[in-house]
């Protein structure tokens, strides 16, 4: 039996990957504040989403290259995908 995630395209299981490690990175920087909402959390989750898709470039080679939080978040700066 073919599971559901066999159907996803390819771009958005990497994006979901990417976005989660993201969303991680958001938490532990912020976890001083107390606990992320679980609707803030799925929030930041599809917008990441949304974002990746339509920016692939500047994400997953950050992703590929940048394993630490502080890491991948200074690549995405630089990228300019923030700006």
């Amino acid at each position: 039996m073919i599971g559901l995630t066999d159907c996803k395209d390819p771009y958005q299981q990497k994006c979901q990957e990417i976005c989660g490690f993201f969303t991680s990175c958001v938490e532990k920087q912020f976890e001083s504040k107390g606990r992320m909402e679980a609707s803030q959390k799925s929030f930041m989750q599809i917008e990441c989403e949304s974002g990746c898709l339509r920016e692939q470039g500047y994400a997953m080679p950050c992703y590929e290259s940048e394993k630490t939080c502080t890491g991948f978040t200074r690549c995405l700066m630089e990228s300019g995908l923030m700006d």
